[in-house]
Order: C-alpha cells, then sequence, then structure tokens
C-alpha cells in the first residue's frame, strides 16, 4: 500500500512539474492599448513593481534504508512549498526519539529547520503519510539568500560546487544523522 501511494505521489509530482514547464513555454500575445481591460491591468503592475522570482523546481530523492523524496517548488514571490514523503526507513522509532528534518549545507551547517513546518506524521509501517508546507522565508534562486546561490549572502562559506541537502536528524539533541539526500535542482536549468 506505501509503495502504490508513494508511487502515486511520484506521478503527481511529474504531472505538476509537466505542467509548470508547459507554462513556462507559452507565448501570449500583448494587449495592445485598445483593449478594453488594459486600463485595470496597468493599475494592477503599478502596484506591483517588485522582482518576480523564477519558478525553480528541486527535489530530494532519499534512496538508503530511507525510501523518499522532498520535492520544492519556487514561486513568483520566491516562497518554496515543500512537499515529500517516506515509503520506509523509520520502522525503528519509537516514542522518545526526537526526528528533525533541516536543510544543510556541506559543513553540515544548519540553513533551514522544516520540522515544524512539515509536520511528519510517521505511519506503523515506517513510511509517512504526505506532507507539505509553504515556507515564505525559503527561497531557492530569487535572491542573494537562496540555498542554490553560495556565493554570496548569508550561505556565503559554503562551497559553490556543493549543493545543499536535506538531513534526517534524530536524537534528545537532534545530534544524530540518520539519513541524508542532496536537494537537486531540474528546472530551469542553468
Amino acid at each position: 500500500m506505501a509503495n502504490l501511494q508513494f508511487t502515486i505521489f511520484v506521478v503527481l509530482f511529474i504531472f505538476i512539474a509537466a505542467i509548470s514547464i508547459k507554462a513556462e513555454t507559452v507565448e501570449l500575445e500583448k494587449r495592445t492599448d485598445s483593449s478594453p481591460n488594459n486600463s485595470k491591468r496597468n493599475e494592477l503592475s503599478k502596484r506591483n513593481e517588485d522582482k518576480v522570482c523564477k519558478c525553480t523546481i528541486a527535489e530530494a530523492i532519499f534512496d538508503s534504508s530511507f525510501k523518499g523524496l522532498f520535492f520544492f517548488s519556487q514561486d513568483e514571490c520566491g516562497s518554496t512549498t515543500i512537499a515529500g514523503m517516506f515509503s520506509r526507513g523509520f520502522e525503528t522509532l519509537d516514542s522518545t526519539d526526537d526526528i528533525s528534518f533541516e536543510i544543510v549545507d556541506n559543513s553540515n551547517r544548519t540553513l533551514h529547520d522544516l520540522t515544524d513546518g512539515l509536520n511528519v506524521q510517521f505511519c506503523d509501517d515506517g513510511s509517512t503519510k504526505p506532507f507539505t508546507h509553504t515556507f515564505p522565508e525559503i527561497n531557492l534562486d530569487c535572491n542573494k539568500d537562496g540555498i542554490f546561490v553560495p556565493e554570496v549572502g548569508k550561505y556565503s562559506k559554503r562551497a559553490a560546487d556543493q549543493p545543499p541537502a536535506v538531513e534526517v536528524k534524530k536524537g534528545k539533541n537532534r545530534n544524530q544523522n540518520v539519513s541524508k539526500a542532496q536537494i537537486k535542482k531540474f528546472f530551469p536549468k542553468k
């Protein structure tokens, strides 16, 4: 049952990614000044002259004793929605284990703690229920604080060739690394 749920989950995310990619490549005709809706459109444009971020998609696939997927989708405002699920790996959990999910750099410095936002619910068979949350404070590559922009901003000490990772930790102080998967950007490609 968990494998079926995981397969449906992966197919759904691939479908969403395909729709997003298709939406990026569609060219629309510009409205002319004679268009009846043009004046309303111009008023709306004046309200929001902020930079529009690229819609970036990334993934972190756990393929060890933990099987699971994290899916990252950045919107035009720079907020990132993180969704995912695990099909196995948490079989040995007991009620005293304190589990955390963090985005870390190659020096294992915590960049973002995702634990509270994701609110991951564990199942008896070692899997998790699907989870999702939008993090307005996390962006992938929208500005200098994006997790894929290591050369500047608050992550400037990270090597540019080492992408961040999602790390599962457990223990009283959440100090035992249980599993780790690198975050790989797959749209848009550089």
